[in-house]
């Protein structure tokens, strides 16, 4: 049927969502845990000058190993010899990602050990953990009957594998926000699904685990405070969807995608004061960004001291906002300064 005169049409469906009762403000220290996706989202705010803490153990991808890795967290677990592995010259973290393998047992041990106290420190202090769950797929080493957190190219013969049930995702998700709340009654909790398609078992594999996650996430917060769930497998599945909003692999979201989810996250979960604050600092990000093409010109001197000045007024309204590495940047360009 034609459209009627003066009738706006609708080429997509843009998603709308809840805000949560808690807004994120520079002044808070944020823990994210999880999948790649969830390093997206951190790479963003710790530019824009948030404190955050990403990934500590690597990353993580199914509930049960995000669980496990807050849990020892939380207890200052040491490592146990079961929970590590030797193959192909190298020590493996049955628990972390490969960013911990070496070919060093001790060196292993103590990144891991260090890893679980640098957590529970930062835990202690922290007002917001984002949480992103990427599979329901988890791989049991038989061994130790284990949920591992990362293969590490291990013979799959050594893994039996499965699909958590939404009733396990539900209680891994409680245990989750039970603990957290229990060691910081402070913590504000979001979680989300990573957009990222994991498609080595088929479309319809994927699908079943998407959905699971979704499901037992929104089955275990339904009733707990300071908890949120953020769309981000919506926004790009259901709003975006389009094959132009991914990378070559046709798997993870691409910059523009990422981009998009992010001002969805900007709108919805950061306070008036902090889009305040990134309005004002933007410019010197921006700045500090910008290939100078001649450092010892008039202009390029004048432009580095400019930035200089600005940081110096935004440290006064702000001081808790850290210009560290843009303050060294125009400093340095600026001693270029012909004699």
């Amino acid at each position: 049927m034609a459209n009627k005169i003066g009738e706006k049409m609708h080429f997509r469906t843009e998603i709308n969502f809840n805000t949560p009762d808690f807004l994120i403000e520079h002044t808070d220290k944020i823990f994210a845990v999880g999948s790649c996706f969830a390093e997206n989202i951190s790479s963003i705010l710790i530019d824009k000058k948030f404190t955050v803490l990403a990934n500590p153990f690597g990353v993580l991808y199914n509930p049960a190993s995000v669980f496990y890795a807050i849990k020892n967290s939380i207890g200052l677990h040491l490592i146990h010899e079961s929970e590590i592995v030797f193959d192909q010259s190298e020590w493996h973290s049955l628990l972390h990602d490969s960013e911990f393998s070496s070919v060093s047992k001790s060196d292993l041990i103590d990144k891991v050990n260090k890893s679980f106290q640098s957590a529970h420190e930062f835990l202690k202090e922290a007002n917001v953990v984002i949480i992103t769950f990427g599979t329901a797929k988890v791989y049991k080493y038989k061994r130790n009957n284990f949920i591992v957190s990362n293969c590490h190219k291990l013979p799959q013969t050594e893994f039996e594998n499965f699909l958590l049930s939404v009733e396990e995702v539900k209680n891994y998700t409680r245990e989750i926000i039970d603990r957290l709340g229990n060691f910081n009654p402070n913590l504000k909790l979001i979680f989300s699904v990573s957009p990222v398609r994991h498609l080595k078992d088929g479309f319809v594999t994927n699908s079943k685990s998407k959905s699971t996650l979704i499901l037992g996430i929104h089955e275990a917060i339904s009733t707990r405070r300071n908890c949120f769930y953020f769309p981000a497998y919506e926004i790009l599945l259901d709003d975006l969807r389009d094959y132009r909003f991914y990378k070559e692999d046709l798997l993870h979201p691409n910059e523009s995608a990422v981009k998009y989810i992010w001002e969805k996250f900007y709108d919805s979960l950061l306070s008036v004061e902090g889009k305040k604050i990134i309005s004002e600092i933007n410019p010197i990000l921006e700045a500090a960004k910008h290939k100078v093409r001649n450092p010892k010109s008039e202009a390029s001197q004048n432009f580095f001291m400019t930035n200089l000045g600005k940081i110096s007024a935004v440290k006064k309204t702000y001081p808790h906002i850290n210009f560290s590495n843009e303050t060294e940047y125009f400093s340095i360009k600026l001693k270029a300064r012909p004699i």
